[in-house]
């Protein structure tokens, strides 16, 4: 019984440690549009939430986010079936998130302090109207337009 509480107690303190270490990160919790390109103005559609609907999609969102280490959640676009935003995590400085209701369940297709791999984009069919974004490509280590990334795969 001791041995099993140690673990808990062992694996409490690793993600603890592990969310600190990776603290600086959160400054990408949302990444930020290329300046080289003209597409920010694309996402004017889906940055806009009236209040019903901000209040209809916390309480619908509201289940993926009950870990008791999440101390907050925030919803910042949301365009047809995707939103994305940010959780707040207890001693830490959180991530983001993106979501998709797939056969009317929201569910997390993402969620992370880095961004997101653009293969994860695709095989959800994000539209790029929502995330006209960076992204990772394949290999995991360059960031590239998401854009392009649909045009060249």
């Amino acid at each position: 019984m001791l041995s099993k509480n140690l673990r808990k107690f062992s694996l409490i303190i690793l993600a603890l440690v592990l969310t600190t270490a990776v603290s600086a990160c959160v400054k990408k919790l949302q990444p930020s549009v290329n300046s080289n390109t003209n597409q920010s103005t694309n996402i004017n559609q889906a940055e806009e939430i009236d209040q019903a609907t901000q209040a209809r999609l916390k309480e619908e969102l509201a289940l993926l986010f009950t870990d008791p280490f999440i101390t907050s959640f925030t919803i910042s676009r949301y365009m047809d079936e995707f939103t994305t935003g940010n959780a707040g995590v207890r001693d830490s400085s959180g991530f983001w998130w993106i979501a998709k209701k797939i056969d009317g369940t929201w569910k997390i297709i993402f969620q992370g302090q880095e961004n997101v791999s653009c293969s994860i984009l695709k095989k959800n069919e994000v539209p790029l109207k929502f995330h006209p974004y960076n992204c990772f490509n394949d290999s995991g280590s360059d960031e590239v337009l998401y854009s392009d990334y649909l045009k060249g795969n």
